[in-house]
């Protein structure tokens, strides 16, 4: 038979599980919460004008080979160019970083 000091013994160790398991919850969703805000902040940054003509630019951009796409667009012959680039190139690293997918991975995806 269970005893009064056994069941008294037995109610803080389920007491510590429980508020672990709560703990774990809720920084699973603070997690999510901030992933989701970080998104929302980088689609708002999207959504300008200015990025959005600068994107355009970028996908117009053409060349015939590698040697054809330093002569044109380098960062030592085309500082501007150079500049929008990186920035595009790491804020679709973040967006990507956050869908937890690899930028090498989408690419593929596209050339499909």
């Amino acid at each position: 038979m269970v005893d009064t000091q056994t069941i008294l013994q037995f109610i803080p160790a389920v007491s510590l599980s429980i508020a672990a398991i709560y703990y774990m919850l809720i920084l699973r969703n603070q997690n999510r919460t901030r992933q989701a805000q970080l998104f929302m902040q980088l689609f708002q940054h999207n959504m300008t004008k200015e990025w959005m003509k600068d994107w355009w630019e970028l996908m117009q951009m053409q060349w015939d080979d590698i040697e054809d796409f330093y002569e044109k667009y380098d960062s030592s012959v085309n500082i501007d160019n150079f500049a929008m680039r990186f920035s595009a190139r790491s804020l679709e690293g973040q967006v990507l970083n956050l869908l937890g997918q690899d930028s090498t991975q989408l690419r593929a995806r596209h050339a499909e």
